[in-house]
């Protein structure tokens, strides 16, 4: 099985390049002094852990299921973009947390996909370079 056929191991490697990156602002905003912006960041990065576990658990059930349709799939897809809309459209009108810092939280979500992607593409092209050279 490929690397990025594995949905769960790549799910939960993202989840943590996410929680490092949140962890590194965290400290980097606590040094400016702005620990007000951190219930902000600390609420984006979670919408952006739930946007990756519906991905993930959105791709399992596609990857396992034979007969879906175009529908099927295209319905599975909008309800996750709906109901990571909707939750970050709550966290930016709640009044308390700032709002650039809750974005900023949840922009950690493509970047952490990618991360995890690239490294995933890194140890599958090390395998075949592995397999290559052993036949020779």
């Amino acid at each position: 099985m490929a690397v990025l056929d594995d949905h769960r191991g790549l799910a939960a490697h993202t989840i943590v390049v996410m929680t490092v990156l949140a962890a590194v602002l965290s400290l980097a905003l606590l040094a400016a002094r702005r620990a007000d912006a951190l219930p902000g960041l600390l609420a984006g990065t979670a919408v952006g852990v739930a946007d990756v576990t519906l991905l993930s658990r959105s791709l399992r059930r596609f990857a396992a299921g034979d007969g879906l349709s175009a529908r099927a799939l295209g319905a599975g897809m909008l309800s996750r973009f709906l109901s990571i809309g909707i939750l970050l459209g709550l966290v930016l009108c709640i009044r308390g947390l700032n709002p650039l810092a809750a974005l900023v939280g949840f922009l950690f979500t493509p970047l952490a996909i990618g991360v995890s992607g690239v490294r995933a593409l890194r140890r599958d092209q090390k395998a075949l370079v592995d397999v290559a050279d052993a036949r020779r």
